[in-house]
């Protein structure tokens, strides 16, 4: 598999897809990924950052336009074909409720 090179830049994104969001003026001044879809109603970009334990940051969504940030992407998100699915036995133990999204 060949890897692709990211560039940061300030070119804002131009379609769908998962992309490095990073905001040099934020603190702290860490990247972090987004989801960029396409607005149904507007037809523009909208940016869904998720949220995060660090820094805390609650879930939203922002309009691409208007944040002065550098961006890297889309990105290659890995996938596993069935052929090569491999299975691993493993057992969840968890005292009460797991949350298994954290």
């Amino acid at each position: 598999m060949t890897q692709q090179r990211l560039t940061w830049t300030k070119v804002k994104p131009g379609r769908t897809g998962w992309y490095w969001m990073l905001n040099p003026h934020g603190q702290p001044a860490l990247p972090t990924i987004v989801q960029i879809e396409r607005d149904w109603q507007s037809g523009r970009f909208a940016a869904l950052v998720p949220g995060s334990h660090y820094p805390n940051v609650r879930s939203t969504v922002i309009d691409p336009e208007h944040v002065d940030a550098l961006w890297a992407g889309p990105l290659v998100l890995p996938s596993v074909s069935r052929a090569n699915d491999r299975h691993f036995p493993f057992r969840l133990e968890a005292d009460g409720d797991a949350d298994l999204a954290a």
